[in-house]
């Protein structure tokens, strides 16, 4: 198994790295262009990261596509190695990890790995020797950073890390101080709905690069009189309303394949999480009903925390999939065993232990079943696309694979 996995773990590599060098190379207008937005047409949503970048290019001359690129190698390679170190190190196999559902998210060249590197300092910080309010300085300041950079950081990160601070009476014994200590993410989340963006701040983002990218198009990507406004940049014209609508009509009402989307999404969910719990029985040390039952808590709880993703702010199911195993892996490997125990209240631990006991009579769990799903799991792109999602299964690589050799043989 572990040779199987290493072959499609490498073809997989080898898919993200060419199709992020097409992303940099022709400029790619929702991948590369999210780290574009920046504050020269004031302050807006996601745009501090953007501002940095701007202001580097201006005084240096630097080919920001080049940075971004790089950046998000380092990003990549950085959450690779620290997974890889933890699944070792926790003695669960790593089989999981070149997924689609998991690392293998297309989306290299944007913010979704440099996420997870925010979480994952925040996390090694929060578990360090440092004096606890330094700790809490530093947590906050990568938090607010984040979300400055691109809100979604909140549902990846936020409520788990809120509850985390505020159950912390050991080292901060005063509820003010805990309260006060969430804060500064949620004033943070704040300004970043209410600065949502509109056309003219997005338009004066797009013509703010023109003399800094040779060829920089002045004008924002248009797609349709549907969607007037394309790309990452072009998506802070878009009201909420249409936002809503359009993520919910691809997350529910499309029906590929004649099959619905509301039927789709709810089961791919559910088989997800079936998957993943018996993974973790099966196929690491956490096979003791303690600590299925921690996995299962926190788990659940980030999808909870992700769910406005799911349904009306976003239809990259690939990006959220990836968020919601990413941190749930990085908060249960990295919460102390102390801070996990007492860390949801009961009423929570009640309901989540009664809904997944009668979870567990309904769809019974078997090594087998779990190890076939490794070879046909996967999550597509965008909404609930099931061929595209079939093609980043274990199954069609290979088939993939075979192809390819046998057309260089011949």
């Amino acid at each position: 198994m572990n040779a199987i996995m290493a072959v499609f773990a490498l073809k997989q590599l080898y898919d993200l790295f060419h199709c992020s060098i097409q992303y940099i190379i022709y400029n790619d207008v929702w991948n590369l262009h999210e780290f574009y937005i920046n504050y020269q047409g004031g302050f807006v949503r996601r745009g501090l990261w953007g501002e940095l970048l701007f202001q580097l290019c201006s005084f240096t001359g630097w080919n920001p596509q080049l940075i971004v690129g790089v950046f998000c190698l380092f990003c990549f390679l950085f959450v690779v190695i620290v997974f890889v170190h933890l699944f070792k190190k926790n003695n669960i196999s790593w089989w999981i990890l070149p997924l689609s559902i998991f690392l293998a998210n297309d989306h290299v060249v944007r913010k979704d790995f440099f996420f997870i590197v925010s979480l994952l300092l925040i996390l090694y910080i929060y578990r360090g020797s440092l004096s606890n309010w330094i700790k809490l300085l530093l947590i906050n300041i990568i938090s607010v950073f984040t979300l400055l950079s691109h809100e979604a950081f909140f549902f990846v990160c936020i409520p788990m890390l809120t509850l985390l601070i505020l159950r912390d009476k050991e080292n901060i014994p005063w509820l003010h101080m805990r309260i006060m200590a969430c804060i500064p993410p949620f004033i943070a989340m704040a300004f970043a709905c209410f600065y949502h963006g509109d056309v003219t701040i997005a338009q004066s983002i797009q013509s703010s690069w023109c003399n800094i990218i040779p060829g920089f198009s002045p004008e924002l990507p248009c797609n349709s009189h549907v969607n007037p406004h394309a790309g990452s940049i072009g998506a802070l014209a878009w009201t909420s309303d249409f936002a809503f609508q359009y993520h919910l009509s691809l997350n529910f009402f499309q029906s590929p394949l004649h099959v619905p989307g509301s039927i789709i999404r709810p089961a791919a969910i559910i088989l997800i999480f079936y998957f993943i719990v018996n993974y973790i029985r099966f196929y690491s040390k956490f096979n003791t009903a303690y600590k299925l039952n921690g996995f299962v808590y926190i788990f659940l709880f980030q999808f909870l925390s992700l769910l406005p993703m799911f349904t009306v702010l976003s239809c990259d199911t690939q990006r959220i999939c990836f968020y919601w195993l990413c941190s749930t892996f990085a908060f249960f490997l990295l919460i102390p065993a102390s801070k996990q125990k007492g860390l949801f209240p009961y009423f929570y631990i009640f309901s989540v232990s009664k809904l997944y006991k009668s979870s567990c009579r309904l769809l019974p769990s078997g090594k087998f079943a779990t190890t076939a799903l490794i070879f046909i799991m996967s999550a597509p792109s965008i909404g609930n696309e099931i061929i595209n999602a079939l093609t980043k299964t274990v199954v069609v690589q290979y088939y993939r694979i075979i192809i390819d050799a046998l057309s260089l043989i011949s």
